[in-house]
């Protein structure tokens, strides 16, 4: 049996002591992490805007490479403000087979 000595902690708290020091702040995301987010503003820009284009509204959702619980959430809450609810329900099941775990948010929508 191993105990902790709780080294590898410390070490972990130390350099990020260190990092913070010198204003680096957070790690820079990568190219694949500004895409998503680009693609994430897009998505929200074009449900605030464009409601009765449903067509750009799934396109610009289906652009996003890996759809967070949050832009789930927004899918399920446009196709119920339009009374579609099929598309809602095959929404909520896509989040559970990707194994993302609904929340209120989702449930009560």
């Amino acid at each position: 049996m191993r105990l902790d000595d709780r080294r590898k902690g410390r070490a972990r708290a130390e350099d990020r002591a260190r990092w913070v020091e010198h204003g680096l702040g957070k790690e820079a995301p990568s190219p694949w992490h500004h895409g998503r987010d680009e693609a994430c503003r897009e998505f929200c820009r074009v449900v605030e805007s464009w409601t009765e284009d449903w067509q750009a509204v799934v396109s610009a959702f289906e652009s996003i490479p890996k759809p967070s619980r949050r832009e789930f959430g927004l899918m399920i809450v446009y196709y119920t403000k339009r009374g579609d609810k099929n598309h809602a329900g095959a929404t909520f099941e896509n989040i559970r087979a990707r194994g993302i775990d609904p929340n209120a948010f989702v449930f009560t929508r």
